[in-house]
């Protein structure tokens, strides 16, 4: 019973947060690279299929929210993974990019 009281309490809260902000959030996640120099992760985004201008670190979780997001727009996201220290885009240090995903920011 608790669980369940924790988990509607979480649900309320983001959806306060995103309804009084005028902006949208998505939390993505996404399978660790199997790579073992694999020294953290981005997300790079956009909002049409296969073009994605944004890039947001996430560091070495496999998880990330993205805040600020503009509300009745569909996004486009990937993951890639990095190692060492780079900057966003630079093909010499970065994964290719994961499976597409889609979302419509409410």
């Amino acid at each position: 019973m608790r669980r369940i009281f924790l988990l509607l309490f979480s649900v309320g809260i983001i959806l306060l947060n995103t309804s009084s902000s005028l902006a949208a959030e998505v939390k993505l996640a996404w399978d660790p690279s199997p790579s073992a120099n694999v020294t953290g992760y981005r997300i790079y985004y956009g909002t049409s299929s296969g073009n994605h201008p944004h890039c947001a670190e996430a560091g070495n979780s496999t998880q990330h929210k993205l805040e600020g997001l503009d509300d009745k727009t569909t996004y486009y996201f990937v993951a890639r993974a990095y190692r060492g220290t780079c900057p966003c885009n630079d093909p010499s240090c970065e994964s290719s990019d994961s499976n597409e995903v889609s979302w419509m920011a409410q």
